[in-house]
């Protein structure tokens, strides 16, 4: 069993500001130059910032550095070299022009890579250093007007972080025979906090009704026992008297574990998990089984999120999540392609022209954008896509950027990172030109 983060249960604090000037940044303008400060307070938060974040931005936080005592190298025979080279590390402020962002998600952790951008009285100016962010981290994010400032995807990423409002993560356990994934969808993202496998395991049909074999019933421990872990232990005990999902009410605290499979290996985990929960008193696993759904994916674990939804209940649950709106603007796309190519492109080369020609409009019309080709390393690049935004909204059409870090992102990849569907139909727009992502671009972002 592998274990990536204790908990399940979500904080839901927003990302903290400190700046006393909240209304005039909400308001300010594409290419306006200004600071913010910020303290993150959840792994949301730093998966935000590291999508906010470009190669040229000033970032200023509190950081160790080592620095050289200054001594005489006088004192005892044989001490004068040591007393030399004596050093320690000391917490310093320090401004950085951001050279690569990197989100380590087992750390949960932002290293911003840089170098110096002025003198202070332990370093000067020019000499490589790297930040390290985490949640509590105060840091302070400016964005040089040399460099165009602000831009209009900067800026809607900025709002959504200060005033969206976050929603619960949605634990889920996603199985096939032998195999279940404990995933964390979380509001941008998905975090797999443990593996369970027992190769034991074996397919039994309709004989799993007439008994059950030990193999099985030790899987399903195992289950369990990540669960305890990630989901029970961080819920607080049911009130006396509070009624389960089954009746009128749900205990506080409860969250909808999703349970998914293809067959009939979730339902029959419920069950187990049911009768273990009654058979001991377990009153935290019986309000979470209770509150359980159970969805058929007719697919495994590579597969299984991205396959269910289309049920309404995961629809419900998710719709206001970064993953739902991803996944359901790719297939919208990809309903679209199937209908009349000839409204539905993909490929920088035949969505640039496409744009370009007022053809992603009101209407139907919707640009499908991967946020890592934000976070390319080359300004003018960065500036390319920012453009094809703009050009898209004041056309009227709806902009959606997919996060790389989900399943749908990934599907967009093998489109080419862009994708459109047309308010009408356009014929020849085919490109040849080579894709885009270079192996360094592949190396600026970790999924």
């Amino acid at each position: 069993m592998t274990i990536r983060e204790p908990s399940l249960i979500s904080n839901l604090r927003k990302m903290r500001v400190l700046n006393r000037n909240l209304p005039e940044i909400l308001s300010a303008q594409p290419g306006s130059a200004f600071y913010v400060d910020l303290i993150p307070t959840d792994d949301d938060d730093l998966w935000n910032l590291y999508n906010l974040l470009h190669p040229g931005d000033l970032i200023t936080a509190l950081t160790t550095r080592k620095v050289k005592l200054e001594t005489d190298g006088g004192g005892e025979p044989g001490d004068a070299s040591k007393k030399a080279n004596d050093s320690r590390r000391e917490i310093v402020k320090l401004t950085i022009s951001l050279r690569k962002p990197f989100f380590d998600p087992t750390a949960n952790e932002l290293r911003l890579t840089g170098i110096t951008a002025s003198d202070t009285e332990v370093v000067g100016s020019g000499v490589g250093h790297s930040l390290t962010i985490s949640n509590g981290t105060q840091l302070r994010i400016e964005k040089p007007e040399e460099d165009g400032g602000w831009s209009s995807v900067d800026l809607t990423y900025l709002k959504e972080i200060l005033t969206g409002e976050k929603q619960d993560a949605i634990p889920a356990i996603i199985m096939q025979q032998g195999r279940a994934a404990l995933m964390n969808i979380r509001q941008n993202r998905n975090v797999i906090v443990a593996r369970i496998e027992s190769p034991n395991v074996r397919t039994k049909g309709t004989a799993l009704s007439k008994g059950r074999d030990k193999a099985t019933d030790a899987h399903h421990e195992k289950i369990i026992a990540a669960i305890r872990l990630h989901i029970l232990d961080a819920m607080s005990p049911p009130a006396a008297g509070a009624r389960t999902a089954s009746s009128s009410r749900k205990p506080p605290d409860v969250p909808r574990l999703l349970l998914v499979s293809p067959g009939f290996w979730a339902d029959e985990f419920r069950k187990y998990a049911l009768h273990l929960a009654i058979s001991t008193e377990d009153k935290k696993l019986r309000a979470l089984v209770d509150n359980a759904a159970v969805v058929s994916s007719g697919v495994g674990l590579a597969h299984g999120i991205s396959a269910i939804m289309s049920d309404p209940k995961v629809q419900g649950m998710m719709k206001n999540m970064r993953f739902g709106v991803d996944n359901n603007a790719v297939d919208r796309f990809t309903r679209a392609i199937k209908k009349d190519e000839t409204r539905a492109w993909y490929g920088p080369g035949p969505v640039e022209k496409a744009v370009a020609q007022g053809a992603v409009g009101p209407g139907e019309g919707e640009l499908l954008i991967l946020d890592k080709l934000f976070r390319s390393t080359d300004l003018e690049t960065r500036k390319k896509w920012v453009a094809m935004v703009d050009r898209v909204k004041a056309d009227g059409g709806k902009v959606n950027i997919i996060s790389d870090s989900n399943p749908s992102g990934e599907q967009l990849k093998n489109f080419g990172g862009v994708a459109a569907i047309l308010t009408f139909p356009m014929e020849d727009l085919d490109d040849d030109a080579p894709v885009y992502l270079t192996d360094s671009e592949e190396e600026d972002y970790v999924v």
